[in-house]
């Protein structure tokens, strides 16, 4: 009998009708929530929303991991470990999951309470969130125009079909501007790697990676001049879902593009 897996979940496969997340659940495997799922599942009609992404997995509380935010898990994954795993769950809020979800089909968004005003809380605070990620989206499009021209055509082709490893130079220049994102992205927010080492456990190490890889698909596909913002806004997010995958047994999404660039992103990480 195969151990039972480990998969970070992509908000909107959460919900109903999911026949496909039935079956992994009830085969034993687990899910993997982050809290960009939580702050996603919060943000609009937020009990709604709520309710909605829980209805599968209200039904596998056990079988239902919850990590720790962003910011804990940047630290965290600073310093290299052989249990980065174990060390990025929640393991309270995990053992709580099964009475947070009885808690919101309970709850009365009619009758002032606690729990309504935690939950109106998260409703401002992920709207709030989505509102500051803006800007981020109009930095990654800059990016990708000053990659432009970067790439003869023969290496454009081979990263149009995802073959960066079949030519050192192009997997050479890839890998510096790599570093360089990641590396103005950790510093941006505080985060110094002392050991070269452990770069690649580092979760902005891994968002970086896997929104440069996207960046490269745009770029070879060409049209990315006319991408609005709100899509490169959701784009990016969904990069945050495929980097915290990278630390488990995969992805759990219906979107193509998602599971493509997570392979790659695994691909280039290398063995773990």
């Amino acid at each position: 009998m195969n151990p039972p897996t480990y998969r970070v979940i992509d908000q909107n496969y959460l919900r109903e009708p999911n026949e496909p997340l039935h079956r992994y659940l009830s085969a034993g495997n687990f899910v993997v929530l982050t809290d960009y799922a939580g702050m996603e599942s919060h943000k609009g009609s937020a009990l709604l929303n709520l309710r909605r992404s829980l209805e599968i997995v209200s039904k596998y509380p056990a079988q239902t991991v919850v990590l720790k935010n962003w910011y804990q898990i940047c630290r965290i994954t600073q310093r290299g470990s052989k249990h980065l795993r174990r060390l990025l769950i929640d393991s309270k809020t995990t053992d709580m999951f099964g009475q947070f979800c009885k808690q919101t089909y309970t709850l009365d968004d009619s009758v002032p309470s606690p729990a309504l005003a935690e939950l109106e809380r998260k409703n401002r605070e992920a709207n709030q969130f989505f509102v500051d990620k803006v800007p981020y989206a109009q930095m990654v499009l800059d990016a990708i125009k000053m990659y432009n021209g970067a790439f003869p055509p023969e290496q454009l082709k081979l990263i149009r079909l995802g073959r960066y490893l079949d030519d050192e130079q192009l997997l050479s220049r890839m890998m510096n501007h790599i570093v360089m994102v990641a590396s103005r992205m950790m510093r941006k927010n505080g985060y110094i790697v002392r050991r070269a080492a452990h770069a690649k456990n580092n979760y902005m190490f891994r968002w970086a990676l896997a929104g440069y890889l996207l960046s490269m698909k745009w770029l070879s596909e060409g049209g990315y001049e006319n991408l609005p913002i709100p899509k490169l806004q959701n784009d990016i997010i969904d990069m945050a879902y495929v980097a915290y995958a990278t630390y488990f047994d995969g992805l759990l999404s219906n979107d193509n593009k998602m599971n493509e660039i997570y392979l790659l992103t695994k691909a280039f990480l290398g063995p773990s």
